[in-house]
């Protein structure tokens, strides 16, 4: 274990230690014993651990309040949460499950180091991945980062020795220092000329422009028409112009789809309510009626061990939290983002499709 990480270790210590050497002086709550929130602040976990939503009320996790709860299986973060405190989730062996809202802006250091977690949402509010932030995560497989990160710390993803898929977009600018130390079997998916592709290269890490397994998706914008489709998490529409999304076309890329393999998807169209289901390139909504978008719902077919993850730009309410839709999933039972009934148009959207557990 390197010496930049046995520092860490002995930090997330010394914190668990202090959350429970000086408990917080009040519960803001008064409703849940196994939280102790201070003026919007978790700072101490009381409860069992298994499943658990931490209430709406937090604002703030504090340094590792979590740390070492080895029975903590899942954790659902409500979007109130604007910040998770240094090694918040370390140690927590056990936990597989992680919902990160569009909320959180930061992310601490260490903060989900050697856990159980095989795959990870990283949300599109996060403009950077902190040092060990997801070290010795030996379970997971993939992670694909968002567009709005332009950094990726030291040691960020060191250790991770079951990943095998990382997509980086070009607005990553830095990456630490053993980012992906000990990776041995990763391959870094990017765009020819970006900054990952050099990294790989000077750091011998396998690097392809080709996704093993992805999605191209492409939007009608007002105002601006077609834009070019753009791949894997990568925005496509607008943000802060107030132009509506008009229609989207989306399809399954990669040298790796297994035949039969299909992407299924239906828009709610201002005046029209739902559309039907249309697949693999087809263009749901309308184009040349100025009609906007206002919720869309996808899913997959013939993609075992995949699942496909949306978040749209809602008019007025602004980023919707991630949605999930797991292979051969309905299409109407698929998961909405969006809004029904509520008149607000789509005007961005970002698709991946992100391995699940084996």
């Amino acid at each position: 274990m390197k010496v930049k990480k046995i520092i860490s270790l002995l930090l997330v210590v010394a914190v668990t230690i202090s959350v429970f050497a000086f408990p917080a002086l009040a519960d803001t709550t008064g409703k849940n014993s196994d939280f102790t929130i201070y003026y919007g602040v978790l700072t101490a976990y009381k409860g069992s651990g298994g499943a658990i939503t931490i209430p709406n009320t937090v604002t703030s996790i504090s340094d590792g309040v979590f740390s070492s709860c080895t029975s903590l299986t899942s954790v659902t973060i409500p979007n109130s949460v604007t910040s998770i405190g240094d090694g918040a989730f370390s140690g927590c062996t056990s936990l597989t499950s992680v919902t990160i809202p569009n909320s959180v802006t930061n992310i601490g250091a260490y903060a989900f180091g050697v856990t159980g977690l095989t795959s990870v949402t990283i949300p599109n509010s996060v403009t950077s991945i902190g040092d060990d932030s997801f070290c010795d995560c030996t379970s997971l497989t993939s992670v694909t980062i968002p567009s709005t990160v332009t950094s990726i710390g030291d040691d960020a993803f060191g250790d991770c020795t079951s990943l095998a898929s990382v997509t980086i977009p070009c607005s990553v600018k830095s990456i630490g220092y053993e980012a992906f130390e000990e990776c041995d079997h990763l391959t870094i998916y990017g765009e020819k000329g970006s900054y990952a592709q050099t990294y790989a290269k000077v750091n011998n890490i396998t690097f392809s422009t080709s996704i093993a397994i992805g999605v191209s998706y492409a939007v009608q914008v007002q105002t601006y028409g077609w834009q070019s489709a753009v791949i894997n998490g990568t925005l496509a529409g607008t943000f802060s112009e107030s132009e509506r999304l008009e229609a989207i076309k989306i399809n399954l890329t990669g040298a790796d789809l297994p035949n039969g393999a299909k992407i299924t998807y239906k828009a709610q169209v201002q005046t029209y309510g739902w559309q039907d289901a249309v697949s693999n390139g087809a263009i749901a909504g309308t184009v040349g009626k100025a009609k906007r978008l206002e919720a869309i719902k996808i899913t997959l077919s013939g993609m075992p061990g995949f699942e496909v993850q949306y978040t749209t730009q809602v008019q007025d309410y602004g980023w919707q939290d991630w949605v999930t839709s797991t292979n051969d999933t309905s299409i109407d039972d698929a998961a909405l983002s969006g809004t029904v009934g509520k008149a607000k148009r789509l005007e961005a959207i970002e698709i991946r499709i992100v391995k699940t557990a084996s």
